[in-house]
């Protein structure tokens, strides 16, 4: 049986068609999980993750997590 697609990537790939925005991040793929699910998303150049952003703000990560 399968999985039926989440609604956030569902509407990833109608935000895609029939033209691509520069601007929009693409979904690579995704997966399915037991309780949740997993997007795999194109990381354009220049980019930072989230971690990396706060780390270099000197902001210390163990307290950040716990505000978001």
């Amino acid at each position: 049986m399968e999985t039926p697609m989440p609604k956030e990537v569902r509407l990833f790939q109608m935000v895609h068609t029939p033209s691509t925005h520069p601007n929009i991040l693409k979904v690579i793929d995704w997966f399915d999980r037991p309780a949740s699910y997993v997007m795999a998303m194109e990381r354009p150049d220049p980019c930072k993750d989230l971690f990396t952003s706060a780390k270099n703000r000197g902001v210390c990560w163990m307290r950040t997590r716990h505000a978001v």
